[in-house]
């Protein structure tokens, strides 16, 4: 007799199972039927499924067993992805709330706990297809970081690069200083925070007069090499053509003039790096946008200051770097405004812009050059 309701737990019971041991989901390697294939775009290992990849593989599903009964071998190809950031954020939480650090972890562990994640997620996951009943062969299912897909990785990325598609440029790029890797615009997010606008005195050379320079980052300071204002500005006309001196590093630099330094907000002037300088004196040629370029260069790339390196490596020296200047004498005041700043969607920390040599970057048609970052990201973290 019939439930007077249906139970989706009794008519599917060990339904699954089945079709698997009698491989109805299984291609035919040598088959003579018209090839039909889809690769399923891998679902990250950092998690479990949620309610779009159950829509997104129920349709790819509708479509494989449709193209079976038309005749094809039909193969659909399952797999994860190993989530390199997102899956260091999570694994590196679960650490910490045991009490245990990376870095004193140690590298063969942590990798350890890494492929602990993978293979508990990946169960997991490999559960939750089995309850939506998907037509997936799992006797060649792949995972991102098998040895046959990295060279294949690496085959596709040479033949670009020697094809001109891709190449290594000079650019400012998204970087994470706590997972210490560079991020795809996808990765980052805007945040809405208060922020604290620190003003510091950069000193007239042999003067007692003074620039007001405003800035949410005084961390970065170690890569200025000028002042950047507007010539409109007459508050700052004596100033152009001279120099100030760097707080902490103690050196001139200069003033500058740039249309682009907005007078009619905060200062109304413009911390300017050594790589943003460089384009600024070559704009024409290198047709780059100077708000595009204002960015963090790394202290030993910008001044050589091997003493103060240590502190673009700590994400959280902003408060030591306020007390040296107020050591100093040069600290003004502080003003806490709302704004958005960008962090990382995974580690939730402040993304800086950095200066890369090495990454690679799409060359593309519409002259927006896109960061490639997986694979140097992927070679920077095994040289670790």
């Amino acid at each position: 007799m019939l439930d007077k309701k249906y139970n989706h737990s009794t008519v599917e019971k060990n339904k699954y199972e089945k079709w698997l041991n009698k491989d109805y989901f299984k291609c035919e390697e040598n088959s003579s039927k018209k090839p039909f294939c889809i690769v399923l775009p891998p679902p990250n290992v950092t998690g479990v499924l949620h309610l779009g990849h159950a829509w997104d593989v129920t349709l790819q599903d509708i479509i494989i067993r449709y193209k079976k009964m038309e005749g094809y071998d039909a193969f659909w190809l399952p797999g994860m992805d190993h989530a390199a950031i997102a899956t260091e954020a999570k694994v590196v939480k679960r650490l910490k709330d045991r009490g245990i650090d990376k870095y004193e972890y140690g590298r063969e562990k942590f990798l350890e706990a890494c492929w602990d994640w993978t293979h508990e997620h990946g169960d997991i996951i490999r559960e939750q297809w089995a309850k939506l009943g998907v037509a997936l062969d799992y006797t060649k299912e792949r995972f991102t970081l098998d040895e046959g897909l990295s060279k294949a990785v690496r085959k596709v990325f040479v033949d670009y690069y020697n094809e001109g598609l891709i190449y290594r440029g000079e650019k400012i790029i998204n970087w994470d200083p706590a997972a210490k890797t560079a991020l795809s615009n996808e990765e980052v997010v805007y945040a809405e925070e208060k922020s604290a606008f620190y003003h510091i005195k950069y000193m007239l050379e042999n003067s007692d007069k003074y620039i007001d320079v405003a800035t949410t980052r005084p961390e970065t300071l170690f890569g200025d090499t000028a002042v950047a204002v507007n010539e409109l500005d007459e508050r700052y006309t004596d100033f152009v053509g001279k120099n100030v001196i760097l707080p902490l590093v103690n050196k001139p630099i200069p003033v500058i003039t740039d249309e682009h330094a907005d007078m009619t907000k905060g200062t109304g002037t413009e911390e300017v790096r050594q790589f943003v300088r460089r384009l600024l004196e070559n704009r024409e040629t290198r047709k780059v946008d100077y708000a595009e370029v204002v960015g963090l260069v790394p202290v030993e790339a910008a001044s050589g200051d091997e003493e103060h390196a240590f502190l673009f490596e700590e994400v959280k020296c902003e408060p030591v770097i306020v007390l040296y200047v107020e050591h100093l004498g040069v600290y003004l005041r502080e003003d806490v405004k709302g704004g958005f700043r960008l962090h990382c969607g995974e580690t939730g920390y402040v993304v800086y812009g950095l200066v890369d040599e090495v990454a690679l970057f799409i060359d593309t048609a519409a002259g927006y050059d896109v960061l490639v970052y997986a694979l140097v990201a992927a070679e920077r973290r095994l040289n670790d």
